[in-house]
C-alpha cells in the first residue's frame, strides 16, 4: 500500500486511471510469471539439466532472432543450425512470405535474411559463441549495440534492430549469471518511450513512479535482484493489451516441435 504522499504525487501524471491499471497489471504479470515466461522456461530447463549451457546460449540468440520457442528448438536440434535457418529463409521466400519466421518480431527473409545469417556465421562459426563472446566483453546494452546493432557497417549483423539488441541484452542479463550487464535509461528504444510519455508525461517521471511501485519486487526468473528498467519495459510493452496470454502462446509454439520442445513444455508456468 502506497502512502498519501505517493498517491498525491501520482495525480500529476497525464492519465492516472491508466497508470493505476498498468500498476495492477504489472503485479499480475509478476505473480503469474507471465512477465517473460520464456525466460522461466529456459532458466528452469537449464537448472534441471534439460538444456546445457551451450544450448541455453543458443536459445537466447535464436529466440531473439526468430521469436518463437518451438522454432528455436527445431534449430537447436538440426545438424547444422546456420544451414537450417538459411534453408528456412529460402523456403519462406519461395512461398512469397515477407517475414522471416512468420511473426512481427522475426527478421526479414529473402536476401536480407541470408546476409544476416552469413554475417553472424562469419563472426561466430558456432551460434553458442555469440553469447560467450558478448557476455565476456560487453558491460552494457550500448556495448552490445556497438557490436551487432549498426546495420551501416558490413561487419555488423544485417536486420538487427533496436528491439533485438534490447531483447538480446535483456536475455543475457537474466539468463547468463556471469554477464553483469548494466542498463541505463538511455538504452531504452522508442516504442515503450512513446507509451509511457503519453501516460506519465515524461520518460523520467515514468521511471520514478515505476521504481516506487515495483522497485521492491524481485525480478524473475532468478530473483537475485530487484525489478528495474528491464522489467518496466516489459510491463510497458504488454500493458496495451492487458492480457495474460504469453504462457499459452509458448505452449502452442512448443507443441509438436520435436523432443526438446516436448521436454520444455513442462517448464511453462501454469
Amino acid at each position: 500500500m502506497k502512502g498519501i504522499f505517493y498517491m498525491n504525487a501520482l495525480t500529476s501524471v497525464i492519465n492516472i486511471d491508466a497508470v493505476k491499471r498498468m500498476f495492477k497489471y504489472g503485479h499480475q504479470l509478476l505473480e503469474t510469471l507471465d512477465l517473460d515466461p520464456v525466460y522461466v522456461v529456459y532458466w528452469e530447463a537449464f537448472k534441471k539439466g534439460i538444456l546445457s549451457r551451450d544450448q541455453l546460449n543458443q536459445c537466447i540468440w535464436w529466440y531473439c532472432y526468430v521469436y518463437d520457442t518451438g522454432s528455436v528448438c527445431e534449430i537447436i536440434e538440426s545438424n547444422d543450425q546456420y544451414k537450417y535457418v538459411k534453408e528456412r529463409i529460402v523456403e519462406v521466400k519461395k512461398k512469397g512470405g515477407r517475414k522471416f519466421w512468420g511473426n512481427d518480431r522475426a527478421k526479414p527473409g529473402g536476401s536480407g535474411g541470408i546476409k544476416a545469417i552469413e554475417g553472424i556465421q562469419r563472426l561466430f562459426p558456432k551460434s553458442d559463441q555469440i553469447i560467450n563472446t558478448l557476455s565476456g566483453c560487453c558491460m552494457s546494452c550500448q556495448d552490445i549495440f556497438q557490436i551487432i546493432g549498426d546495420n551501416r557497417s558490413p561487419s555488423k549483423f544485417n536486420s538487427v534492430n533496436e528491439w533485438t539488441v534490447w531483447k538480446f541484452s535483456d536475455m543475457i542479463e537474466r539468463l547468463d549469471f556471469k554477464s553483469g550487464l548494466l542498463f541505463n535509461d538511455d538504452d531504452m528504444y522508442e516504442e515503450p518511450k512513446k507509451v509511457v510519455e503519453n501516460l506519465f508525461g515524461s520518460f523520467s517521471k515514468a521511471i520514478e513512479y515505476m521504481t516506487e511501485e515495483f522497485g521492491e519486487c524481485l525480478a524473475p526468473p532468478r530473483y537475485e535482484r530487484k525489478c528495474n528498467l528491464q522489467e518496466f519495459e516489459t510491463i510497458w510493452c504488454k500493458c496495451k493489451g492487458e492480457k495474460l496470454e504469453d504462457r499459452n502462446k509458448i505452449r502452442k509454439e512448443l507443441s509438436d516441435k520435436g523432443e526438446l520442445a516436448k521436454s520444455l513444455l513442462s517448464f511453462v508456468p501454469k
